[in-house]
């Protein structure tokens, strides 16, 4: 179900967001709020595109319960002077230049996988207890293989799916052949290949609401992933 303005509005009132600060290893730069572009439910008309803010814990909240987004992503990238990538509104050109780095992150939905229910044109609401049980096993096959190449791994519930978060210092620098390969190693998982090559830049943040399920994307534990049930939890 979508969420309404109304329990936007609440959520961010409620919000976690200050737990961010113990979520990332490497702060990101900048987070971009979609003010209600796909279910165009807008608390402000005058705000109808993505607003860029420069990363701030400080004032972050205020700024959710101002905008009572639709959406809230951060952007992936580390840019050597983010702040005249700010004010040129520069970002996508970032991923073909030599300074290129980039968090790497795996994000597995179930409107990836084969099933029946995901024949309908809107997938958002449409996902069998199946399906999501097949995104959480996927998940858990594909931390174990990432284990063997990285150390620092977190995992978040996306409303839908799982996105997993590297945090190795060495993987902010692989490189798009590098990203490439890996989404070549793991075909056979359900993934989003634009997120794992780096193409995709933005990424949902954790503690923000993904409104189209009207749920909270939760980071968790491996042992918590083990028994989340996203129908019910």
């Amino acid at each position: 179900m979508i969420s309404t303005l109304q329990q936007r509005q609440e959520f961010y009132n409620k919000s976690q967001i200050q737990n961010l600060k113990s979520f990332f290893h490497i702060q990101p730069q900048f987070y971009v709020i979609d003010p209600g572009i796909h279910t165009k439910i807008f608390k402000n008309s005058k705000y109808k595109r993505f607003i860029i803010l420069k990363a701030s814990f400080k004032n972050l909240k205020q700024k959710l319960i101002y905008y009572a987004p639709e959406d809230v992503y951060y952007d992936r990238n580390i840019y050597p002077k983010p702040e005249e990538n700010y004010r040129k509104n520069n970002f996508k050109d970032f991923i073909n230049t030599k300074e290129f780095q980039q968090e790497l992150a795996f994000d597995i939905d179930p409107e990836n996988i084969s099933c029946e229910c995901n024949k309908n044109p809107d997938p958002y609401f449409n996902f069998c207890p199946v399906c999501l049980e097949k995104a959480k096993q996927k998940t858990l096959e594909l931390y174990s293989l990432l284990k063997r190449e990285f150390n620092q791994i977190k995992i978040v519930y996306s409303g839908r799916g799982y996105h997993l978060h590297i945090f190795d210092k060495r993987a902010y620098s692989l490189t798009l052949q590098q990203r490439n390969l890996l989404n070549k190693k793991f075909k056979n998982f359900p993934i989003d290949p634009k997120v794992s090559n780096g193409k995709a830049r933005l990424i949902r943040l954790p503690y923000s609401l993904n409104p189209l399920v009207n749920k909270q994307c939760l980071p968790l534990t491996i042992k918590q992933v083990k028994t989340f049930k996203p129908r019910i939890n």
